[in-house]
């Protein structure tokens, strides 16, 4: 088989129209040793059901640290990620290996096709959602490598795939695929692309779709076609792709998951998130002002969004009523606008602002920024792995006395959009010994919370069930009525 290195693709790509930033010198900035040793302490089985053996891929989980009275760290976690994420190649080369292993696997587990039509499979990617001015998604290759490895498995199958992109298929006007076929396009132009019949079959051109990838697209699907699309003839990678939307899920799954633990197993991590879910504008406002009226710093977070769209901070109790309610009418429109969901980003989630660490090395070029960690579990085989990744820094030096959101959004496309400087620029290399020094963290402290991320995804994905489940969108959220799957 032909093969192209990475490096190759990304230094063409300014050819084909978007030159794409490389991560090779994050990448080659992870120690193999220290990551060999968190995979002996922190890797474990997957769960036995089938489901979720198929049907997981990758998950990164992005972590906010904050400190005790000791100055200890503590982790909290901000969110769980999906197929989309964006930074596949900041981890080592045989992690990528394994992650893209697992996506050949894809063509083998597809529901059985019907009307005699081929496999059809769309990998979504963010980047032009706002149609005024759309951005260019730097590190568009990472869905290419999916596209490739999802090609291979069907060559294992004895069976040739075709790769086109959106923007191909929507010059030729008319399309129909004659064999097995990926569609790389961008979530919004897709999105707005499918169809879904009154069987609940999804469709991109009038031809069946059998398979979508990336959580954030998921769920947008399912928001736009109300839940009508049948799970039983559509697989979706992840399979837990609620929870990688939906940060509610996610916080439910995680304080059950820790209520089921010891009181001593993870000293580091939170016990419990609070927080609550609004799904309906008057609610969320009704929310935001008890939480902001009785003294509690609050945070705004949409469903389904990225680049930390969206999302709003009222850290002062005495901040008038009118001005609140200005502010969560701008977040609302702007991802209406922007994402063009039905409903907007609702159900939103309501949590607690959490003053989160920044680097206190004054001899480091972002000392006094903010960051979280980004820890990746993945599937290799049948276990799951856990990788630190990387630092998210803030783009702005954070000012207590005067605080803005640019100092708070630890996301590295948006301090790259803000800065106009390369994405890298606001990224450390997790599993580094001097990086784990400029943040304060030991390896042992990482070991402990990487052991901590691998037990919750797997507990996310023993939430999974059959389609033909009574369990809202295949998904059984172990946690009160509250905590049912839903879509505004």
């Amino acid at each position: 088989m032909v093969s192209i290195a990475l490096e190759t693709l990304v230094a063409a790509s300014s050819m084909f129209g978007e030159a794409q930033e490389s991560r090779a010198a994050v990448r080659e900035s992870q120690d193999h040793s220290l990551v060999d040793r968190i995979h002996m302490t922190a890797s474990q089985f997957m769960p036995v059901s089938a489901l979720s053996r198929r049907h997981f891929f990758v998950a990164p989980l992005d972590l906010l640290v904050h400190r005790d009275q000791q100055g200890r760290p503590r982790f909290q976690v901000a969110e769980l990620n999906g197929t989309g994420i964006g930074g596949l190649t900041n981890m080592t080369e045989p992690a990528v290996a394994s992650v893209l292993d697992a996506f050949s696997e894809i063509p083998e587990a597809l529901p059985v096709a019907d009307e005699g039509s081929p496999p059809l499979i769309v990998i979504a990617s963010s980047g032009r959602e706002n149609r005024k001015s759309p951005r260019v998604n730097r590190l568009f290759y990472e869905k290419i490598l999916y596209a490739d490895a999802i090609a291979r498995g069907f060559a294992c199958l004895g069976e040739r795939c075709d790769l086109l992109s959106w923007d191909q298929i929507a010059r030729m006007g008319t399309w129909q695929p004659t064999r097995p076929t990926v569609v790389l396009g961008h979530l919004r132009e897709l999105a707005e692309a499918m169809t879904c019949d009154s069987s609940g079959r999804l469709r991109l051109c009038g031809s069946p779709v059998s398979a979508t990838v990336n959580d954030r697209f998921c769920m947008n699907l399912v928001k736009r076609f109300d839940n009508r699309i049948d799970l039983d003839r559509w697989f979706t990678a992840n399979r837990c792709f609620v929870a990688g939307a939906d940060k509610a899920t996610a916080y439910d799954v995680f304080n059950h998951y820790n209520a089921t633990l010891d009181p001593g197993a993870f000293p580091l991590v939170d016990r419990a998130i609070p927080f609550a879910r609004a799904r309906t504008r008057v609610e969320l406002i009704e929310t935001v002002l008890a939480w902001v009226r009785a003294g509690r710093r609050t945070v705004i977070k949409p469903m389904a969004t990225g680049l930390g769209h969206g999302i709003e901070f009222f850290l002062d109790s005495d901040e008038p009523t009118a001005a609140i309610i200005s502010r969560i009418d701008r977040s609302l429109s702007f991802i209406q606008e922007h994402y063009d969901y039905q409903g907007g980003g609702l159900p939103y989630t309501v949590c607690e602002y959490l003053d989160s660490a920044v680097i206190d090395d004054p001899t480091h070029h972002l000392h006094g920024h903010k960051f979280e960690l980004r820890v990746v579990v993945y599937r290799d085989g049948d276990h799951l792995r856990p990788f630190p990744s990387i630092a998210k820094v803030s783009a702005a030096r954070f000012d207590a006395a005067s605080v803005d959101r640019g100092m708070l959004i630890n996301n590295v496309t948006a301090s790259s959009s803000t800065t106009s400087r390369p994405g890298r620029e606001y990224v450390l290399p997790l599993s580094n010994e001097k990086t784990l020094a400029t943040l304060g963290i030991e390896e042992s402290e990482l070991a402990d919370l990487c052991r901590f991320c691998t037990g919750y995804v797997a507990s996310v994905l023993e939430t999974l069930e059959p389609a033909s489940v009574p369990a809202p969108l295949g998904l059984r959220v172990p946690v009160g009525e509250r905590s049912l799957v839903q879509v505004a």
